[in-house]
Order: C-alpha cells, then structure tokens, then sequence
C-alpha cells in the first residue's frame, strides 16, 4: 500500500499514550518515512526558510524525531 497518513495517537508498552504529537508516515513502494512533530514546538508556519528561524526555534527542529529506511 501506498501513501501518506497522519497517526491520530500511539500507545506505548509502559501503557502511555501520545495524542499531541503530529505523526506522517509517507510509504512508497520501497520506501519510508515518518515524521513527528511535537505539539510543544514553536508555529513555524510564517517562516519562508531555515535563515528566518530564531536560535531557539531551530534548536526545536534539531530536537524533533524521524526515520526513514
């Protein structure tokens, strides 16, 4: 199956649930990719690129999971 999909929550096995973070799984033929995004990290929406971001909103990205494979 292919496709992009957005994870509503997750629960964990020590039985905790994730419900605040953005979650997007990309999954090609041979390809994946989840993104997550946590609900704490600054509204980047108004920048047009990386050279925009403050110190602080950076360091937030840098701190933000993924994986690919």
């Amino acid at each position: 199956m292919f496709g992009c999909w957005r994870r509503a929550w997750i629960k964990f096995a020590d039985g905790t649930v994730d419900d605040t973070s953005m979650v997007l799984w990309l999954q090609t033929e041979s390809q994946m990719v989840d993104v997550r995004i946590s609900a704490d990290r600054p509204d980047l929406s108004s920048r047009a690129g990386l050279d925009e971001c403050t110190l602080h909103e950076l360091r937030a990205i840098a701190a933000e999971d993924a994986s690919s494979g």
